[in-house]
């Protein structure tokens, strides 16, 4: 099992998937107990390409282009308004902030699949198969009130989807 790895620092980590590529140089993160799973089900040598950063919104900060733009609520306008901020300049700080995870995510992968033996020495000619992405949601979306502001309700996150 090799593995490239960004999050909290930017630098890349790569090599053999042990302790290191957790949220500390001695821990390991979810990743391993998937990544050991997988070894058992393939017979063949696993890349794991792992993007980790805490305390982010899928809503936000992983929201894909599918997405479409972030848009504030009626009743969030109102609050801004009424708290004298910068309408505009809100709306745009937003605007640049949506996605950015998400773009560094995709880059990441790309950068690895770019020059793949740089990280995945056993990589063998031929077609590279995908056999499996996890995505880990973050407690953020579930507590986000600006977001979800009828979360309690049935219904409160089909925006999630």
């Amino acid at each position: 099992m090799w593995i490239s790895s960004i999050g909290s620092s930017p630098e890349e980590k790569t090599g053999k998937l042990t302790a290191g590529f957790g949220a500390s140089d001695e821990k390991i993160g979810p990743s391993s107990r998937s990544a050991s799973r997988c070894t058992i089900l393939v017979d063949e040598p696993i890349l794991l390409i792992k993007t980790a950063w805490g305390g982010k919104s899928i809503n936000t900060d992983f929201r894909s282009p599918s997405g479409g733009p972030f848009e504030f609520r009626d009743d969030q306008i109102a609050k801004f308004k009424e708290q004298g901020k910068d309408v505009d300049q809100i709306k745009a700080e937003k605007a640049e902030a949506t996605g950015h995870y998400y773009r560094l995510m995709v880059d990441h992968v790309k950068h690895v699949l770019g020059d793949i033996k740089r990280v995945y020495p056993l990589r063998r000619k031929g077609r590279l198969r995908t056999r499996l992405l996890v995505w880990f949601r973050g407690w953020n979306d579930m507590v986000d009130g600006g977001t979800y502001a009828d979360r309690a309700q049935p219904g409160g996150y089909d925006l999630y989807a």
